[in-house]
């Protein structure tokens, strides 16, 4: 029988969670939480279905139960909009994007947004997603022998496959700064500061806000320059482009746009930074757990190699690979990108015996639920099987949230799995990784779940590596129209 290899994360306390109070329990509390919110699971969070905390003069409650999820996100979601903590962080860095919107407006929002990631449109962008991953996996086979860092890879090419498909062939961004520029904000803006945990008043200072304001500001600056030329080049007659900013950008008649300027921003600040830093992280931690497990990475190789790739469209991939897909998904469950889907009542709720006061801080902890000992077998082991055969089928939808649930979940996830999965059959054809630190990386939160290192890993080729695929002379905006 296969040893499972489970990968090191944070220990996790035997003790129940307590309440935090007094100077001493608060400075520690916010000490583990600034460090990493990981160390403070305890033992009930992964067994019981729901736990209670009193911390920072709030109630919070950690739902972990399938259809209590389901009563939260999906029948009785007008009652739970985005809780306190995520609401301020984004809203800070995105006041108007989908993320940070709740009731009517976000979904006016969203029934405006839903076309640009329908399934015909799909079809175009998994095209362009072969086309970027051919050019970076090039880039790494150029590289052989030598050791190089994958989340920095996985990032930029996570942020070419979304500006690629949507602002088509845009030149004006400095992408190797938007990269930087991002990663810095997602640090800054996942610390835990002292003032919002208290629920303070907006005059005490904010320490790191400073930063995450100027990072923020420079970011929406560079997509401001490319929504002034896209208007310049439509008034002087250039060639329509067909994107996602164009779908912003569109007017209901001639008189009324869809979505305001600054809408238009920060949806647009939404997708580049939720969308390409989730998805770099979930392929980092995909690419490191198949180097830790020779027997899936070869299994994976072989489907790989049998499936006749070259002959059906990208968008086909996905349905051809179903052992690379459980993979990804595995690699999902045990690091999935966007840990924290808090909520607020609004009202007084009923689910069963349980009662949920109006103002009590709701969690739907996708880490928490990912590894609960009485939803998965081997919970902390990865193994890709699970989400096969009849034991896929009998997954709840609400125990694995990768992309939450409900109205309310990610509208760019079927984007986001194409992606993934085209991305992993490129590299896996091509070439093979093997992790060379000392240590193996533990999880750390902020936003998302990133790596402690950067995941050196060292460059082989394949021993009978395919010949790419790539087409220098491949018509972005053709191809996402």
């Amino acid at each position: 029988m296969t040893t499972l290899f489970i990968p090191p994360v944070p220990p996790v306390q035997s003790k129940e969670a307590q309440p935090v109070s007094g100077p001493i329990g608060l400075v520690k509390a916010l000490a583990s939480f600034t460090r990493n919110p990981l160390e403070s699971v305890t033992e009930d969070l992964l067994t019981k279905p729901v736990v209670e905390q009193k911390m920072f003069g709030a109630t919070h409650l950690f739902v972990n139960d399938p259809a209590m999820i389901r009563h939260i996100c999906k029948t009785n979601l007008d009652n739970y909009p985005l809780g306190y903590w995520r609401e301020l962080m984004f809203k800070r860095m995105m006041p108007n994007g989908i993320i940070s919107l709740n009731g009517d407006r976000w979904k006016s929002a969203r029934k405006l947004m839903n076309p640009v990631f329908s399934p015909r449109a799909l079809e175009g962008f998994a095209t362009l997603m072969k086309y970027t991953c051919d050019r970076h996996v090039e880039r790494l086979v150029e590289q052989e022998g030598q050791t190089v860092a994958m989340s920095t890879v996985f990032q930029e090419l996570a942020l070419d496959i979304l500006l690629d498909s949507l602002i088509a062939s845009e030149d004006m961004l400095d992408r190797a700064q938007l990269v930087k520029d991002s990663d810095d904000l997602a640090q800054a803006a996942g610390h835990l500061d002292v003032a919002d945990a208290l629920r303070m008043p907006d005059w005490v200072p904010r320490f790191r806000l400073r930063k995450q304001q100027a990072l923020t500001a420079r970011i929406a600056g560079a997509v401001r320059q490319v929504i002034d030329r896209r208007r310049a080049e439509g008034s002087e007659g250039g060639a329509e482009k067909h994107d996602f900013l164009s779908l912003l950008m569109a007017t209901e008649d001639e008189r009324e746009a869809r979505f305001s300027d600054e809408e238009i921003v920060d949806n647009l600040l939404t997708i580049i930074g939720a969308g390409h830093e989730t998805t770099a992280r979930s392929l980092g931690w995909t690419a490191y757990l198949l180097s830790q497990t020779p027997d899936i990475m070869a299994r994976l190789e072989e489907e790989i190699d049998a499936a006749p790739l070259d002959e059906l469209p990208p968008h086909k991939w996905l349905s051809a690979l179903p052992f690379a897909e459980a993979v990804i998904k595995e690699s999902l469950r045990l690091f999935p990108p966007a840990p924290e889907l808090s909520r607020t009542a609004l009202e007084d709720d009923h689910i069963g015996d349980l009662t949920i006061k109006a103002g009590t801080e709701v969690h739907v902890t996708s880490w928490l639920i990912h590894r609960n000992r009485n939803l998965w077998e081997n919970p902390d082991a990865f193994d890709p099987d699970r989400f096969l055969g009849e034991r896929g089928k009998s997954i709840d939808r609400y125990q694995f949230l990768p992309f939450s649930t409900g109205p309310r979940v990610c509208i760019g996830g079927a984007f986001a799995m194409t992606e993934m999965v085209i991305a992993l059959a490129t590299l896996v054809r091509r070439v093979r990784l093997s992790y060379q630190a000392p240590d193996l990386p533990i999880p750390v939160v902020r936003i998302t779940v990133r790596p402690s290192n950067d995941l050196p890993m060292k460059v082989a080729l394949r021993e009978e590596p395919r010949a790419p695929s790539l087409s220098e002379d491949i018509d972005l905006e053709s191809v996402a129209a």
